[in-house]
Order: structure tokens, then sequence, then C-alpha cells
């Protein structure tokens, strides 16, 4: 389910808990995706999502999307994350909520 991945940074303004990511995306056909979120410097993978089946009607029909973190995530002030969908097939602008 790696074949496409879409990333954006984030810097956190503040400590917080994070309970999942929800994604701006389009999907042609029945598309399992998955979120995770990483340290932008590092590249170290700090937690994922649960997996989803999202069909949002085309490629060019974007809706947005929450997928939920397994356990909930500590964010820390000032870090740089990169938040990041993949699926086999994926397009569209990713945004922590």
């Amino acid at each position: 389910m790696t074949d496409r991945q879409l990333a954006s940074p984030a810097v956190a303004p503040y400590n917080a808990i994070a309970k999942n990511i929800t994604a701006y995306i389009a999907s042609s056909g029945n598309n399992p995706m998955k979120c995770a979120l990483y340290i932008n410097s590092t590249k170290a993978f700090v937690a994922s999502t649960e997996e989803r089946t999202i069909n949002t009607g085309g490629s060019t029909t974007f809706q947005w999307k929450t997928f939920n973190f397994t356990t909930e995530v500590t964010i820390t002030s000032g870090t740089t994350y990169l938040i990041a969908c993949y699926s086999d097939y994926i397009s569209g602008v990713v945004r922590l909520g």
C-alpha cells in the first residue's frame, strides 16, 4: 500500500495531544489508505493511523477524511513534523486535524 505517498511539513505551535490526521484527498475506486507522522529533521517514525478504505468518487473529487491514531500522540512545541498519507493511489493535500 505504499505506491503513492504525500507528505506535508508542519511546525507544532504548542505542546498537544494528537488524536487524528485529517486529509483533503481525492481517490477513485475503493483504495486502502493510512496516514502517519514523522519527525521532519530525522524522518523518524512517530505514529500511524488506522487504515481506511476511501472512495471520494474520482481523482478530482476532493473530500476531507479523518484517520484516527491507534493511540494518542504527544506533539512537542517547535518540532517540525511530516504528516503523511499513503495508498496505492492518492492525490491531494494533507493537514493535521
